[in-house]
């Protein structure tokens, strides 16, 4: 009775109402119309003819509403089936046009009941061949053991669709990749009366994407195996992605990195410079600066910078600017490019070494000649020649004494004219600023000295310290002293040279850490008939004692064993004359 009631209620039901009514008003009719009419009506024969004419009013009224209940239920019915056929067709226009797309009805069991033209041409089954037929026809073999096609149909009549992505078969045997959206058709009670299906090929997209994957999943095994870091950033500086070479170069982690400022790898100086860089090209586009091989420093999570070329490209990505760079780390060719500067200034100092010996050989030969040479020759000529003067003799004997007097006379020409060459070649002195020579010296002694892992320190004075020098003699004596004492350094020890000086003297003081040597061997080290393998301080001490000679200085050295030793050059600031070579006293 309730549920009669709520049908009554509803809004659509006015023919339930009306039918109600008039059952209502003609049971009311039936029971109180005899008695009605016998009150008003007393002839009987005239009560009967009108009881017989109310009966078949009432059949008349009854027949008539009937009618036009009837009439009325067939045009709704009548437009309910053009709806439906309006309907229908219109739905069939639609999927028609729809050729991209299969579009198929399945009743509750999942049998075909219709699809559009898309679905034929794709599938390859005419209207005919699939009407009737199952869908799970479309799923791979797998699939179908795993319960798949009825998974999709129970899914979506619970949740009302169901979306989903796989292969499908064609008719053909073909597959392709889909994507399928399953709808339950469902009435207002909630019965199910089928299926709609509506699948895309999507295998272009699908084989995209899979490239895609595969490029990301080359390139990252690219990026993690490279030696050079990959780096990229967004135009906010902040990092997006980095290799594990980070590590290696910057002592960092990815996952240190990774949403970062890339400014934290850059030393203090560089920071500010490369945010306004990088705003002005993000609000210009114009470059400042090449992208291609860029040497900064970078800085080490220890903090110490390291030399790096940079080289990076721009890409956009929604409207927004990303670059990507590779940074080298360029420690090894810095220190490469180094050697080969240190070995060719190397070489180029023992060419000069080489000329400065040759030339201070024919110093201490022509002094030799002098002495030991042209003076005896100046006697044996002499006395051959007071011999003819005071003595008679045979001829032949004085043809042989005329020849000793002339070959004597010749001997002592060659002499002469051999320190006149010597004298001519002399190199001329000039005033020089000391610091700058050593300056000159270091960067080669420094490549030695790292080698070592030698602490090479260097007190130099702000002013200039001159002196009247040869240049080249002063470079090669303080880079001798300093290479011996590198040398005689065991590793991880300490090298110092200090330049200082007053008014009348300038000093070069060289002082190591090394082995040292015993006081007996001091006096002896620039002697150069002295075994220096025995003293154990290295070559070239007896020329830098001739060279100091030349400058008018001195050289002192003094050391203990095991303590290093220390020597010091003493120049005079200035002095009048330049000694000549036959005023060298020999060493």
């Amino acid at each position: 009775m309730r549920q009669f009631i709520r049908q009554l209620q509803k809004p659509g039901n006015f023919a339930l109402r009306i039918s109600c009514a008039y059952a209502a008003a003609g049971a009311f009719w039936i029971l109180f119309s005899d008695t009605l009419l016998s009150l008003v009506i007393s002839d009987p024969s005239a009560l009967t003819y009108v009881q017989t004419f109310k009966g078949w009013a009432f059949i008349g009224v009854t027949a008539s509403l009937l009618f036009i209940l009837l009439k009325q239920q067939d045009s709704a019915m009548h437009l309910a089936e053009r709806a439906k056929r309006d309907s229908e067709m219109t739905w069939r226009m639609l999927v028609e046009k729809i050729r991209d797309y299969e579009i198929f009805m399945l009743d509750p069991d999942g049998l075909i009941l219709n699809w559009n033209v898309g679905a034929e041409r794709s599938k390859g089954y005419s209207l005919e061949e699939i009407i009737g037929r199952h869908h799970s026809i479309f799923f791979m073999q797998e699939d179908i053991a795993a319960g798949l096609p009825d998974k999709e149909l129970r899914l979506a009549n619970i949740d009302g669709s169901f979306e989903d992505e796989g292969w499908r078969i064609r008719k053909d045997g073909s597959r392709f990749w889909a994507n399928v959206i399953t709808a339950a058709l469902c009435d207002d009670n909630g019965k199910l009366h089928g299926f709609v299906k509506v699948i895309r090929d999507i295998t272009d997209r699908k084989m995209t994407e899979e490239a895609l994957r595969e490029s990301e999943a080359r390139y990252r095994i690219i990026a993690d195996t490279a030696s050079d870091m990959i780096i990229t950033i967004d135009e906010q500086s902040i990092i997006q992605f980095v290799n594990s070479a980070s590590e290696k170069i910057f002592g960092y982690q990815p996952s240190e990195l990774i949403g970062q400022s890339v400014t934290m790898l850059m030393p203090e100086h560089l920071r500010n410079a490369h945010t306004t860089a990088l705003q002005a090209y993000v609000d210009t586009g114009r470059k400042k600066l090449r992208w291609e091989a860029i040497e900064l420093p970078g800085l080490h999570r220890n903090g110490t910078e390291v030399p790096l070329e940079i080289s990076y490209g721009e890409f956009m990505k929604d409207g927004r600017h990303f670059f990507t760079g590779v940074v080298r780390d360029i420690t090894e060719r810095r220190e490469a490019a180094r050697s080969k500067e240190y070995r060719d200034m190397l070489e180029r100092f023992n060419q000069e070494l080489e000329t400065l010996v040759a030339e201070r050989t024919m110093n201490l030969l022509a002094m030799t000649l002098a002495d030991r040479v042209r003076n005896p020759s100046s006697v044996i000529g002499a006395t051959a020649n007071r011999i003819l003067r005071k003595e008679e003799f045979s001829d032949k004997t004085r043809e042989h004494l005329i020849l000793i007097s002339d070959e004597a006379m010749k001997l002592d020409k060659t002499v002469k004219d051999f320190q006149e060459l010597l004298t001519n070649r002399q190199t001329l002195f000039h005033y020089e600023d000391v610091c700058s020579i050593v300056r000159d010296v270091i960067p080669v002694i420094e490549q030695e000295a790292m080698r070592k892992q030698i602490t090479l320190t260097v007190n130099l004075p702000d002013r200039q310290m001159k002196i009247n020098t040869e240049r080249n003699l002063l470079k090669m004596a303080i880079f001798t002293l300093l290479k011996n004492a590198v040398e005689l350094t065991p590793d991880e020890g300490q090298v110092t040279i200090s330049v200082s000086g007053d008014d009348t003297a300038i000093r070069v003081i060289i002082a190591d850490n090394g082995y040292g040597m015993p006081q007996e061997e001091i006096d002896a080290v620039c002697d150069p008939h002295t075994s220096l393998k025995a003293c154990r301080f290295g070559m070239g001490l007896p020329l830098i004692k001739q060279i100091m000679v030349e400058h008018m200085g001195e050289i002192l050295v003094s050391s203990e064993i095991g303590k290093g030793a220390i020597v010091t050059l003493v120049f005079p600031v200035r002095w009048s004359g330049i000694p000549q070579v036959s005023s060298v006293p020999s060493v």
